[in-house]
């Protein structure tokens, strides 16, 4: 019985052990199966994990790599026993600033335990630089973080296509952005239509006139949109569906009215819109010309005037000239006699009234071309002032009225700016009062008001009990080639261009000019100019000047072979010179500045200079000054300061800069001969009868 239960417990162990064997032969296949399955899923990621072409690796918790990718190797040009356990500067070489800055993104991926998508640039071995996305993920074991895994994808190309793609689109905005502002900035109606006439575009100017928003007009025609009248509408439409048909430009002008009820003329332009060949729609720019129109119009009131103005001139200029050719075919058969010398002084009055003329031609021709030049210097207020009044009241000589000068003495002493124009308005504002004046008063009034630290507004003031000027003209006053109530004036000379280019003058020297008149009792000219102080010392009182004595009387003397040389920057003061010489027989040269007059000077030998003191390019004092220094009989050479600035104190700054004496404007003809008896040679002075009659006088003017 015991030894059956033994067999029977050996039997059972046998049984348990060959089980035991067939189960541990069956695992050991299985297991063998499974590794060899492992090892194949393994050479399979391990073979995806290096032919992938992004760069792959891991790092552990000390951010030293534990695995990489061929790719990684290959770009960073290492082997994975050069890298294995080691950080960015060790195992890749990295500078420092790089390394620094991967390790700083590791460490938030590991310390936050959360995935990071990284742009950022990653430098190769051979010195390439990629702009590469980085997804860095960290890598957990039972809940632990051990380490990390980054993938590193190359996207420099597909960034490089996004940055051109910005710049176009930007580009493009940009300019879409332009075109519009543009479109909205031109003062023109711009609009587009399609082929049934419908608005689909519109700039800010149309939106403005018609009181319209462009998404208000989009989708509409002309009468919905605009609310435009059924006759606009009709021609309109005529115009567009003509274009829409030939494809060819228009261009018409047309009446458009606006939101606010203005009526404007336009010109309007439209051509075809093409797309692939096909007409789709039009363009219209529509420019407003009622302002040209009116303009045009203008102009040709103005080519009339001026058609009108070269007949008259035609007569003015003649005029004279057959006075000129007349009187010296005259004066050549009666040389000699008293008849001769009132010819010759026809031929000179004639010839005066024809320079006057020519010069404002000239005027007028520079300020239309805008050509007029201003040369500014300093001059004295009140020698200016005299140079004026000395003309105007010769002329006046001849007229039974009187004249009033009302001029401020506590104007500046000297001021700066261009005293030949400032002259020619006065000059030509007197003038003019002259001319329409036949009795009764013209009064001046000259007066400054302060502008500013050194400026000063001078007003210029010319009242007279002339024929005035009717109302309804008063606006054609100041207009170019007008002559006022012509039938009545037509015997006055002149070229009707006085007052425009004095007008044109004083708005050029920063003032203006104004009229106001009553009809047959007079007219008061008031015209402002800016000019710069440079002496605020008062001029002075220059009301009291005594009138020229303006007859040539009988010298007492003449000095034939004597030369006398006149320098005044004021054409009509040389006229005035020339006639009170003219009875002492001598040659009497003339010019315009102190430059011309040195070269005068090294030119010829004079017995005598007259010199003026304020004058463009070189002043009286300067010439002075330049002829003392050429020495020799230079430095003794007589020049006589010839000058209507007559303060206090000016003679003895004359003397002081090299004059030998001073004679004061107006020139007093007892104090010329004075002067001329005391510096011409007495060897070239002659005694002469009371009687003789004075002979012509030489002018010559320097190259």
């Amino acid at each position: 019985m015991e030894i059956a239960v033994m067999m029977l417990l050996l039997v059972i162990c046998v049984i348990v052990i060959i089980g035991m064997a067939i189960l541990f032969f069956i695992y050991q296949r299985k297991d063998r199966k499974l590794h060899e399955e492992l090892i194949a899923e393994k050479a399979m990621l391990e073979a995806v994990f290096n032919i992938i072409p992004d760069f792959v690796f891991c790092k552990d918790l000390k951010q030293n790599y534990i695995r990489f990718n061929k790719s990684f190797l290959d770009y960073f040009n290492v082997s994975a026993a050069e890298i294995m356990g080691k950080d960015d500067t060790e195992g890749l070489g990295l500078p420092a600033e790089v390394a620094r800055v991967y390790r700083e993104r590791d460490q938030q991926v590991l310390s936050e335990v959360r995935p990071f998508v990284i742009e950022e640039y990653v430098p190769g071995a051979d010195g390439t630089v990629l702009f590469c996305e980085t997804i860095k993920i960290p890598m957990l074991k039972n809940g632990r973080v051990i380490g990390l895994v980054g993938i590193a994808r190359d996207i420099t190309q597909r960034k490089m296509m996004e940055e051109t793609l910005k710049h176009t689109v930007e580009k493009a905005e940009f300019e879409a952005a332009t075109l519009k502002a543009i479109f909205d900035s031109i003062p023109d109606f711009i609009f587009c239509k399609d082929m049934n006439l419908k608005y689909t575009r519109c700039n800010r100017h149309m939106e403005d006139y018609f009181g319209v928003s462009e998404a208000e007009l989009i989708g509409k025609d002309d009468a919905e949109g605009l609310g435009a009248p059924p006759e606009m509408v009709r021609t309109c439409n005529e115009s567009d569906i003509k274009i829409l048909k030939t494809g060819r430009l228009t261009v018409a002008e047309e009446f458009v009215p606006g939101a606010d009820g203005s009526l404007i003329l336009c010109e309007t332009i439209k051509v075809p819109i093409m797309q692939n060949g096909e007409i789709v729609g039009l363009v219209g720019v529509s420019r407003d010309v009622t302002e040209r129109k009116a303009n045009e119009e203008a102009a040709q009131a103005a080519s009339r005037a001026k058609s009108e103005f070269l007949a008259r001139m035609s007569h003015e200029i003649r005029t004279p000239m057959n006075a000129v050719i007349g009187m010296s075919e005259l004066a050549q058969r009666d040389y000699g006699t008293p008849e001769g010398l009132e010819y010759i002084s026809g031929i000179k009055n004639a010839g005066v009234s024809l320079l006057s003329i020519i010069n404002d031609i000239l005027d007028f021709s520079k300020i239309e071309s805008g050509r007029l030049e201003f040369d500014a210097s300093s001059y004295e207020t009140a020698s200016l002032l005299n140079d004026v009044l000395t003309i105007i009241r010769i002329r006046m000589t001849e007229k039974p009225f009187e004249f009033v000068v009302d001029a401020d003495p506590a104007l500046p002493r000297a001021m700066i700016g261009d005293a030949v124009r400032v002259k020619q308005v006065l000059f030509n504002l007197l003038s003019n009062a002259v001319k329409y004046t036949e009795k009764g008063f013209i009064k001046l009034g000259v007066a400054g008001e302060r502008t500013g630290a050194n400026k000063i507004r001078l007003t210029l003031t010319v009242e007279d009990s002339g024929i005035g000027i009717k109302e309804e003209e008063l606006p054609k006053v100041f207009d170019d080639f007008a002559r006022i109530d012509e039938r009545r004036n037509s015997a006055i000379e002149g070229t009707g261009l006085g007052l425009p280019i004095t007008r044109s003058l004083c708005l050029a020297m920063g003032g203006d000019i104004n009229v106001m008149s009553e009809y047959g009792k007079g007219s008061v000219f008031i015209a402002t100019l800016i000019q710069i102080v440079d002496d605020w010392r008062p001029m002075g009182d220059i009301a009291a000047m005594p009138m020229p004595h303006t007859g040539t009387q009988r010298a007492a003397f003449t000095a034939p072979e004597a030369e006398v040389l006149v320098v005044d920057d004021f054409s009509s003061n040389l006229l005035v010179a020339e006639g009170l010489l003219a009875p002492y027989k001598m040659h009497v040269f003339t010019c315009l500045n102190g430059r011309k007059a040195m070269k005068l000077v090294q030119a010829r030998s004079f017995d005598l200079v007259l010199m003026d003191h304020m004058m463009p390019e070189m002043d009286g004092i300067e010439a002075v000054a330049a002829i003392r220094a050429l020495g020799g009989h230079f430095a003794e050479l007589p020049i006589v300061a010839l000058t209507a600035n007559v303060v206090s104190g000016m003679k003895e700054r004359f003397l002081a800069n090299g004059f030998n004496d001073f004679l004061a404007k107006p020139i007093r003809t007892a104090e010329l001969d004075t002067l001329l008896q005391k510096w011409i040679p007495a060897a070239k002075q002659q005694n002469v009868s009371a009687g003789m009659e004075p002979q012509s006088t030489q002018v010559a003017e320097p190259e």
